[in-house]
């Protein structure tokens, strides 16, 4: 079996030309796609501390604490200290985040059509399945 007819590779390059492709459309409105996964995540489980975003998303701290801090200097989320616990940073969208995650939420579904375009809605359910039963293996 060569390198490109192993899952593990095929998996990744198809990631990697997605994130691509993605990251191009996201350009115009001057966000990239970890940021576009941070902010919409932040969207979908605020009021979240930065603890919790770096383990749902799968970064380390610094890494989240870089995009977090564009995010906030773009004025699309806020981050305050957690009252309970002044170490942690309680992060949640602001107006003009919120904007920004339905108009980018919009952008990513087409994508995600225009992506999934060769297969059918079967097969698009049946990937998600198996994706989703290699990823709890692991």
């Amino acid at each position: 079996m060569t390198l490109d007819d192993t899952i593990g590779y095929m998996i990744s390059r198809v990631a990697r030309k997605i994130h691509y492709a993605v990251d191009g459309m996201f350009k115009e409105y001057g966000i990239t796609v970890e940021q576009w996964v941070a902010l919409k995540t932040i969207a979908e489980y605020e009021p979240l501390c930065q603890k919790a975003l770096a383990e749902r998303i799968e970064k380390n701290q610094n890494t989240v604490k870089a995009l977090v801090t564009h995010l906030e200097n773009k004025g699309c989320i806020d981050r305050t200290p957690d009252p309970s616990d002044m170490r942690h940073m309680i992060l949640r969208t602001t107006e003009k985040g919120r904007d920004c995650v339905e108009r980018l939420s919009a952008l990513d579904e087409h994508a995600n059509l225009d992506f999934l375009g060769a297969l059918s809605t079967d097969e698009q359910e049946e990937l998600r399945r198996m994706l989703r039963k290699i990823e709890a293996k692991l």
